[in-house]
């Protein structure tokens, strides 16, 4: 499967949260206000950064590195408690 372009992802992840953008660069909302909508792109920003902590900690642990998978591990509850999300 290919990856996304980063575009693509924001895209996406700015449709999930019920915002989009105008060719002009304008935030639209379509859900709530703006700043709910906001704050549901970022969580979900954040919740994708630790989709791929998980994918990087399960890769270490499938090859045997242990060591490196505890630190993805680690990595990710650093992440989690910084932006206080679970």
């Amino acid at each position: 499967m290919e990856q996304a372009s980063m575009n693509e992802r924001i895209q996406e992840l700015l449709a999930k949260a019920g915002l989009g953008i105008r060719h002009d660069g304008i935030v639209l909302t379509r859900i709530g206000t703006g700043a709910e909508a906001l704050g549901k792109f970022a969580e979900l920003i954040v919740r994708d950064c630790l989709a791929q902590v998980d994918k990087m900690r399960d890769s270490f642990e499938a090859d045997g590195e242990s060591k490196e998978a505890l630190g993805a591990e680690w990595i990710g509850y650093a992440i989690e408690k910084h932006f206080g999300v679970k």
